[in-house]
């Protein structure tokens, strides 16, 4: 789909967000794609993950986008950009929350992984001490 590459607002600087108006966020199969949904944004050879949400007030085919990402993608603001969109599963969630600009993301998203890790660690030392008492003890399983 082509886009118009416009700036986006002050606010949303840093945020690793794109503003698309709804009737033009669309994936490859032409279905609707839910405001903040994480999705791989591809332009020419560049790509990056972004969380889409919509534009209020505007009916241009249009993308908002910061600086940020508008070099990431190499696209020069006021140009028309074939955007190719699709939604990505939950490792792309997590790849995106743990790249993000935002602190709060980011930080949010690399304690869930200490977490996740240190739920595995516990869970595989407990086991092994069950295994060892019942060893020692004479017991099989």
């Amino acid at each position: 789909m082509k886009l118009a590459v416009k700036k986006s607002s002050v606010d949303e600087v840093y945020k690793d967000m794109a503003r698309i108006p709804e009737e033009y966020r669309k994936d490859h199969n032409g279905r609707t794609i839910p405001e903040g949904r994480i999705c791989k944004l591809k332009a020419d050879s560049f790509s990056t993950l972004l969380s889409l949400r919509g534009k209020q007030g505007c009916t241009d085919a249009a993308i908002f986008i910061d600086e940020k990402t508008r070099n990431e993608l190499n696209l020069v603001e006021g140009s028309q950009v074939e955007f190719n969109i699709r939604q990505v599963w939950w490792i792309g969630q997590f790849c995106w929350a743990w790249h993000a600009s935002d602190p709060a993301y980011r930080i949010a998203a690399r304690m869930g992984a200490v977490s996740v890790f240190l739920g595995i660690l516990g869970l595989v030392l407990g086991t092994m001490g069950i295994y060892i008492s019942f060893k020692s003890n004479g017991c099989i399983f």
